[in-house]
């Protein structure tokens, strides 16, 4: 089948290359979207698809990798023109009543809440569609295939599909994030559900899948895909086991963020982030996510079981 791939960049917080939607255009058949971001960004979302020359109302399909605010929800604005909405069986009940999700981040973010996510719709039950992992969904005259890839939340799926012969996945958080203008890669590790060992098989289910394309919502697509997730995997070990270190030490919060500082901001520096990127995307909020879930994680499977293998 013969597709265009188009990338859309949402402009999240203000910002070039934070985060995407993927809108896929067969030759012949109706299109369809991979994530479709936040409320915040559903106007940046609608004219990046009109620029291309479709109409919002003209997608068919939606798939999400998750439900996470920042990756579904601007599903329900879809779902009320019709779109399928793609997603985990794990995840299918919050798109339907999505008020869980909105008051945990407004717990986190407070009065920020509106500019970094803004208040989701919710979908009709009869328009979201809980897929299993393995299944294969019809969509534009494409088949995609959902990889339950848990790890960074456990209603995770990465969508697997094959176009002009290629491989192609889009894999949400589970392939990491990417610094724009840069090859740094970053871990995002939230509470509740971030999980070191679940991660790791997941990445080699990635592997298992023989992708020539992984497609990254935070940001794009990368065509190395193999040395991206082996540097995946040794950045997700050395990461996760630095913050668990940081946490047995027993240091107050503050301490623990800049001690983080000191040992990240060099390593991305070195990776060729600049200053302005550092502080954008490697600056406090996602540090004190990642020490917060890597708390959860090691708190939920004990001492015995939260040791974490050195990467080589």
């Amino acid at each position: 089948m013969t597709a265009t791939v188009h990338t859309i960049d949402l402009r999240y917080l203000d910002l070039e290359g934070a985060a995407a939607a993927f809108l896929v255009v067969p030759d012949r058949d109706a299109p369809f979207l991979f994530e479709c971001g936040p409320m915040a960004c559903i106007e940046a979302l609608e004219e990046g698809i009109r620029a291309i020359g479709v109409r919002p109302e003209e997608v068919e399909h939606l798939f999400v990798t998750r439900v996470h605010l920042d990756h579904a929800g601007a599903a329900g604005a879809f779902a009320a023109r019709g779109t399928t909405v793609h997603v985990h069986p794990r995840g299918a009940r919050h798109l339907v009543d999505p008020e869980r999700l909105v008051a945990s981040s407004r717990r986190v973010h407070g009065a920020a809440f509106d500019r970094h996510y803004g208040a989701p719709m919710p979908c009709a039950e009869e328009r979201v569609a809980a897929v299993e992992d393995g299944a294969v969904v019809a969509a534009g005259g494409i088949g995609v295939k959902a990889v339950e890839t848990p790890g960074h939340a456990r209603h995770h799926h990465a969508w697997l599909v094959e176009i002009d012969g290629r491989r192609t996945i889009f894999a949400g958080d589970v392939a990491a994030m990417r610094v724009p203008g840069s090859d740094f890669v970053s871990i995002p590790m939230p509470p509740p559900e971030f999980e070191f060992d679940p991660w790791r098989r997941s990445i080699e289910r990635l592997r298992s899948e023989r992708p020539d394309t992984i497609v990254l919502t935070h940001f794009g697509a990368v065509d190395d895909p193999l040395r991206h997730l082996e540097a995946v995997e040794s950045r997700l070990g050395c990461e996760c086991r630095f913050v668990s270190n940081v946490l047995e030490s027993g240091v107050d919060e503050d301490a623990a963020l800049d001690a983080y500082r000191a040992w990240l901001h060099p390593q991305a520096r070195a990776g060729r982030v600049d200053e302005e990127r550092l502080a954008s995307f490697l600056g406090p909020p996602i540090m004190r996510m990642n020490l917060a879930g890597v708390r959860r994680w090691r708190d939920s499977v004990g001492p015995s079981d939260g040791s974490i293998p050195h990467q080589s």
